[in-house]
């Protein structure tokens, strides 16, 4: 166990000493279960104001709060995220143009209900390995499926079909129906160049199969406006 696995169970065992819920969520969990190695841990506190868990946090380490407005702390040195839960709500055209609000009594699944993924909403408590799942990310994991959590929301971030298509290169899953027509009908030229390029790099970088990438981005309709060079490849005979 590496020293950022020891601090975040440290975190999640002071949490549990104060009748605090917590749990390591999103791509640690989805990993873990993959077998991969992810460095970067998420954990979501429920049931407690902002300030008492920075008071609890204080007997670590002075936590850094530049995510302070949206609920988020870290640790310096560690790649930890302690966070409240919380909702958000699309108010406009950019990426940054979204309203947050922290809630640590929203419950399980509404925090759940705010990823993309049914593989990234899953939420594990690591000292008694139980593991809520709320939108059967379990079996989507297992079947090897990219399936959208919740229609609504899903929708008002159109980086969320890169992310879709990213995610199908890296675990080499298919990509649910449905979740194939959201993508179709979603407006990607808000996007910047430099969300864009993220997506790709992780799609270049870390995916076992990259072609995956821009075979999902073509049946969503999605290679015109980021992948034109791609795009025009189509039906031409290659060496």
């Amino acid at each position: 166990m590496d020293s950022t696995e020891e601090k975040a169970l440290k975190i999640l065992s002071i949490l549990s000493e104060n009748n605090h819920e917590s749990y390591i969520v999103g791509g640690f969990v989805r990993d873990k279960l993959l077998g991969i190695d992810n460095k970067d841990v998420d954990i979501e506190v429920h049931g407690i104001d902002a300030d008492k868990l920075y008071s609890i946090l204080e007997r670590i380490e002075k936590p850094l709060t530049y995510g302070n407005s949206f609920g988020i702390y870290s640790l310096k040195g560690h790649n930890i995220d302690i966070a409240l839960p919380r909702s958000e709500k699309c108010i406009g055209n950019k990426h940054t143009d979204f309203r947050i609000d922290v809630d640590p009594f929203i419950g399980y699944k509404k925090a759940a209900k705010r990823r993309d993924i049914t593989i990234n909403a899953l939420m594990q408590d690591v000292l008694t390995d139980e593991i809520l799942d709320y939108f059967h990310g379990l079996d989507d994991l297992k079947n090897k499926i990219i399936r959208h959590v919740d229609d609504e929301s899903f929708v008002e971030d159109p980086l969320r079909v890169l992310r879709i298509a990213q995610f199908a290169s890296r675990f080499e899953c298919t990509v649910a129906e449905k979740t194939i027509n959201l993508c179709r009908t979603m407006d990607l030229s808000s996007l910047s160049r430099e969300r864009v390029e993220e997506e790709l790099r992780k799609a270049l970088l870390k995916g076992k199969k990259p072609s995956i990438f821009f075979d999902v981005l073509k049946e969503m309709n999605q290679l015109d406006y980021w992948f034109k060079e791609i795009k025009e490849l189509e039906k031409i005979h290659q060496d």
